[in-house]
């Protein structure tokens, strides 16, 4: 679908994925008395709260620990990057994420007929988070094909949703999109400034726990199980690099839609959170510390974006 706007003044074409806009016109026709933006933001705060249950069962899959995963979930609900989103429209940006963690799931799983349908559904419902989930598993997928010397089947059935998604929208769209985000690079640099982005995930301070914490799972994995070649880890190790350089582009020079890629940084820090906590065995006070220390950050959340979710914000560019 697209839609003719106004930005930066100028009258610009913009091409959506059709789904999320399908699903929701399925609730507009069924509760045609209900405010249609009350509808949305409903959509999209349950849609934002089912992204813990796919956190929850990759870190329980990778760890083996109720403790750790349980951990991550509440890491994820207490530190969400994306609350602004529901006031500003970033509405298939939030369903997005949350196929993203389902798809990574089933990446981890290795079930190829999942990953396809999953995929397809996510390339046809936001396209940031395609070119995002394209970024992490292509890579992945040749790494796995060069190690094994077998092309992964969940690699075909990539490639297959990626044909199915060109031919049901982005053959049309593909070429006008590169267009806008080009010819409008340097206004849309102004709009996505490097300094905003550790607000995504509230005050500064309190994001700072989340990548520590993230960055300390790591570095006991890598101890743990020096640098061995799995697939889960190999596939983990890129979901959390990608965003966080992505997000860091800016030291280099590069501001294209800084700010929106960290908002794709939140879930494989909660993943790496949780297999932190996984390997504090025994040491329950630190499991407790760091209960602690994501309560507050809860509190902090929920001061920072208060007003945004409880205001009907129109943004203006």
């Amino acid at each position: 679908m697209s839609i003719a706007v106004v930005i930066w003044g100028q009258q610009l074409t913009i091409y959506y994925p059709p789904l999320f806009h399908l699903f929701s016109l399925a609730f507009f026709l069924a509760f045609p008395t209900v405010d249609p933006y009350l509808i949305l933001k409903v959509i999209v705060a349950v849609l934002d709260s089912l992204q813990l249950f796919p956190i929850y069962f990759i870190v329980k899959e990778v760890s083996k620990s109720t403790a750790g995963a349980s951990m991550a979930a509440f890491i994820a609900m207490v530190t969400p990057s994306d609350f602004n989103m529901i006031a500003w429209g970033g509405y298939p940006n939030i369903a997005g994420l949350l196929l993203t963690a389902v798809l990574a799931y089933f990446v981890i799983k290795e079930r190829a007929v999942a990953v396809g349908i999953v995929s397809t559904i996510l390339f046809l419902t936001h396209h940031l988070s395609m070119l995002f989930a394209i970024a992490v598993l292509f890579p992945y997928y040749l790494i796995i094909w060069w190690r094994t010397r077998k092309v992964p089947s969940c690699l075909l059935a990539l490639v297959a949703a990626l044909g199915l998604a060109f031919a049901v929208f982005y053959w049309q769209a593909l070429i006008p999109q590169f267009e806008l985000y080009t010819t409008n690079a340097s206004q849309y640099a102004t709009f996505t400034l490097s300094a905003d982005w550790p607000n995504q995930f509230g005050h500064f301070e309190s994001f700072s726990p989340l990548l520590i914490l993230a960055a300390i799972g790591i570095g006991l994995w890598v101890y743990k199980y020096r640098l061995r070649f799995a697939k889960s880890d190999l596939f983990l190790y890129l979901w959390f690099l990608w965003p966080l350089l992505l997000g860091y582009s800016f030291l280099f020079g590069i501001r294209w839609d800084v700010v929106r890629w960290i908002y794709f940084l939140q879930q494989p820090a909660c993943v790496w959170c949780g297999i932190a906590v996984a390997q504090f065995k025994g040491r329950k006070y630190l499991v407790v510390v760091i209960l602690l220390v994501f309560v507050y950050q809860w509190i902090n959340t929920i001061n920072g974006y208060y007003w945004d979710i409880s205001s009907n914000v129109v943004y203006t560019y």
